[in-house]
């Protein structure tokens, strides 16, 4: 497999995923004909959703991409958990989130999210 480089504007990046989905027990399911119209279908979400397929093959009782996603800008949000001990000593379980964001720097966009950011510290009490 070849190194290729995804350059954008203020980065260079060498992302690949492996991507195996295997049957239930290992049993062969896949024919020759099966695995084309999987690579074939693959192959067009990978131009609609912009990602490269670098690699694609399978056997009967799997199926194995490689792949370079493509990150726009966007906001992603995880679910998580948390504990602490408060001012009298009793532990505090609550859930959280973790919002991860995606885009390019700019003066004007970095003060959009300070000022987000400064309102929900003030809206929280954090």
């Amino acid at each position: 497999m070849t190194t290729t480089y995804r350059r954008e504007r203020h980065s260079v990046t060498e992302l690949k995923i492996h991507l195996v989905c295997i049957t239930k027990y290992r049993r062969s399911v896949f024919t020759g004909e099966s695995l084309d119209l999987i690579e074939k279908s693959f192959r067009e979400v990978a131009e609609k959703m912009n990602f490269q397929v670098l690699e694609f093959n399978g056997e009967g009782d799997h199926v194995k991409a490689v792949i370079t996603p493509h990150f726009r800008e966007g906001l992603t949000v995880l679910d998580g958990s948390g504990q602490f001990l408060n001012s009298s000593v009793i532990l505090i379980r609550e859930n959280s989130k973790r919002v991860i964001l995606i885009y390019e720097s700019s003066h004007e966009k970095n003060q959009a999210i300070h000022k987000d950011i400064v309102t929900y510290k003030r809206t929280f009490l954090q």
